[in-house]
């Protein structure tokens, strides 16, 4: 999960920024040029795939970890130290999580017409992110932004795409992101026609990411209500979140396990 600060004044925050958003340019100017003759879509993976992602493809995982491990900034370079930035951190809040997808349209369908969500923004990349946004894969990636509102307002996801993956392991960390919407019941039988499992409030998504539809009251405007994760140490989890991360603990019942 990220964070934005509500303050811009950290010389390598800032910095880090610059970069991404040179990055983001470079990316960009190079995809104008390579389809000028041809419309892309985010969705277009084979066209865009080519020989490099065949032939990324093939790498073993070790190698991929190496390239990416090699080209990622120091940790301490990135990184705001909660002891030291306690002010900073107490003004910040969640601004995205982000989810792995092997078929970007797909999920553009699923967030958009079940959940009513809208695309933010989408970027190009022609290298693995140093700080492993993509995963530790090195191949070209995309990113799309969704949500319900401006990105410095509101909390959205960002789904990632790795030209060349066609699967992911799945994990036991994330069970499921609660989204609250004006009817539940409109949504989740929106989903079930589309094909997708729902068990009780709980919908299975693309590749298989599950989110929990709740009932958007009048004084919420937050759309997303939590991340539900599993965790080795409760107690370390907690201090983690809240007290590093300038976090509250809800009182949330009937949360499905």
């Amino acid at each position: 999960v990220t964070f934005v600060a509500a303050s811009p004044t950290l010389t390598q925050a800032s910095a880090l920024s610059s970069r991404s958003t040179r990055q983001a340019s470079s990316a960009a100017s190079y995809q104008s040029q390579k389809h000028q003759k041809q419309p892309w879509h985010p969705w277009h993976g084979a066209v865009v795939l080519g020989v490099a992602a065949a032939t990324a493809r093939r790498r073993s995982r070790a190698t991929c970890k190496a390239v990416v491990a090699a080209s990622r900034p120091a940790l301490g370079d990135l990184m705001v130290k909660p002891v030291d930035s306690k002010e900073l951190i107490s003004k910040s809040r969640p601004a995205h999580w982000v989810i792995r997808t092997t078929d970007v349209k797909a999920n553009l369908r699923f967030f958009t017409r079940i959940f009513g969500m809208k695309v933010l923004r989408h970027e190009e990349f022609e290298k693995p992110c140093a700080i492993t946004c993509n995963g530790e894969f090195d191949t070209p990636w995309s990113k799309t932004m969704i949500g319900y509102g401006p990105e410095d307002e509101s909390f959205c996801l960002e789904l990632t795409y790795n030209y060349g993956v066609d699967n992911y392991e799945v994990g036991t960390g994330l069970t499921h992101v609660a989204v609250a919407v004006e009817n539940p019941e409109e949504a989740l039988e929106a989903a079930a026609s589309m094909g997708y499992a729902v068990d009780g409030d709980v919908i299975s998504g693309p590749d298989s990411y599950k989110f929990r539809v709740l009932k958007q009251e009048a004084d919420q405007a937050e759309h997303f209500r939590y991340v539900a994760l599993r965790v080795q140490d409760l107690q370390a989890a907690v201090r983690f979140y809240c007290d590093a991360c300038g976090m509250m603990e809800m009182d949330l019942v009937d949360i499905p396990s």
